[in-house]
This record gives C-alpha cells, structure tokens and sequence, in this order.
C-alpha cells in the first residue's frame, strides 16, 4: 500500500466503507485516490526507481550477498553480510529464475500489469560472493 500513495489509498478504502449519503461523494473519494496516484508518480519521478541506488552506507563496512538454495527443503534463500566496504559493488538481479517468477505470479494473478517492473528489477551496492 505504502508504494501506492501511502496514507491516501488507505484513506479511500475506508471512506469507501464509510455509509456516506451525499450525491457527491463518489466524485470526492474518487478525487483522493487520483491525488494518492498523482502523488506517488511525483515521488516515483523525482527519486526515481527504487533499487537503493541511491542509499549511502556509513562506516568501514558494505553489503555482501550471497544467494543459494537449502539442502534440506529446498527454499531459495538470500543472505545479507557485513564485508569491505573497498570490494567493488554490482548491481543484482532481484530474481533469481525470472521466467519461472514472471509466470508464477502471472497464474496467481500478481503480475497482469506490473511484469515489466520484474524483470527490470536489480538491487544496487552489493558485493556478491564475497
């Protein structure tokens, strides 16, 4: 919810719950959720995509990663540590299989206009394998 305007979609669902009978009051609730969309594509332009870029780490350490599978059930796991901080950093795909993501959330329904934002989708400032 936080990524879609925050306060304001939740705002509107709650108000749309709410038994107001005035003959406008589709048009002002309505009007909140534009305002919630039209705020959320603002911040999107000005910051940018999300994939921490632009974060700034503090102290003699940066962030390794690692990704593997568990041996015992088999779940994909991704593990986060403190390493130099002069190791060159890369950016990382979020996913590790993602044709198997993409259709995944597809057959669930997650997916049908938001594919793009998956495969695009890469993690800044790690230091994989280290």
């Amino acid at each position: 919810m936080v990524m879609f305007g925050g306060f304001w979609v939740i705002l509107h669902f709650v108000l749309a719950a709410t038994p107001i009978y005035w003959v406008y009051w589709p048009i002002v609730n309505n009007s909140i959720m534009t305002l919630s969309f039209l705020h959320f594509y603002r911040k999107w332009y000005i910051y940018g995509e999300s994939d921490m870029s632009s974060m700034q780490l503090h102290g003699d350490f940066g962030v390794g990663f690692k990704r593997f599978k568990s041996q015992e059930y088999g779940n994909d796991c991704m593990m986060f540590y403190p390493c130099s901080k002069t190791l060159p950093t890369t950016k990382i795909a979020a996913y590790d299989d993602l044709k198997s993501y993409v259709a995944g959330s597809k057959l669930t329904g997650q997916g049908a206009a938001g594919v793009g934002s998956f495969v695009h989708r890469l993690v800044s400032g790690m230091v994989p394998d280290a």
